[in-house]
């Protein structure tokens, strides 16, 4: 399965995920000069009590400089029992940037929708021009890594010219993929599944232009 949004790690102004501390006083720390909170999720990611952040980062725009404010990040973090921050997951691949969504998203560009829920942080995104697509993106703490691991991933591809529906969903902890074929104007529908590489992938590591099979 392949991410059907494009991606450019390399730009120059992707965030270099070095300049996000690993640890900080407060979550405003992890926000490096030049970016801003586009979104704060608050949530218990490790059954601790303890309320857990999860930033979505901005790129500023900058005057005369032309398609700045494009580039996006995510930041999670856990409360500490002192107060303080501990960094547990960042990438600059997995919210695509405002253009990345092609033309069904708008003059104004897309939006990822980020969320958690029974504490997964769950990421769906949607956009295309002729191939219609949707994608949603699930995260979870691991506690003998102390990081946030790739659990699964959906995908949803729809041709609008000729109406044809593919929908992959891959389950990253049991290692099973179910993948659907058909058309928008038809119910009957082809479904496979079958075993693929369950090896743990991570937040930092996430590649949207890796397939799964």
């Amino acid at each position: 399965m392949l991410l059907h949004a494009p991606q450019d790690p390399d730009a120059p102004r992707a965030l270099n995920l070095q300049r996000i501390p690993i640890t900080g006083p407060l979550p405003t720390s992890f926000v490096p000069s030049g970016w801003l909170v586009e979104k704060q999720l608050t949530a218990d990611l490790n059954a601790d009590q303890r309320p857990d952040r999860v930033l979505m980062l901005n790129e500023k725009k900058v005057a005369q400089q032309e398609n700045s404010g494009d580039e996006r990040a995510l930041v999670v973090l856990l409360a500490q029992p002192d107060g303080t921050w501990k960094r547990v997951g960042a990438s600059n691949k997995v919210v695509y940037c405002k253009s990345c969504y092609g033309a069904l998203s708008g003059p104004a560009g897309g939006f990822p929708d980020v969320n958690v829920k029974k504490g997964v942080v769950v990421i769906y995104q949607e956009g295309g021009s002729r191939q219609a697509w949707n994608t949603t993106t699930r995260f979870r703490y691991e506690p003998s890594t102390n990081r946030m691991r790739l659990i699964g991933v959906d995908e949803v591809v729809v041709d609008r010219a000729n109406g044809d529906i593919s929908t992959t969903s891959t389950n990253l902890l049991t290692g099973t993929q179910e993948v659907s074929e058909g058309r928008i104007d038809q119910d009957q529908v082809k479904k496979t599944r079958h075993s693929v590489k369950a090896s743990k992938r991570y937040l930092e590591g996430f590649n949207p232009d890796e397939v799964w099979k």
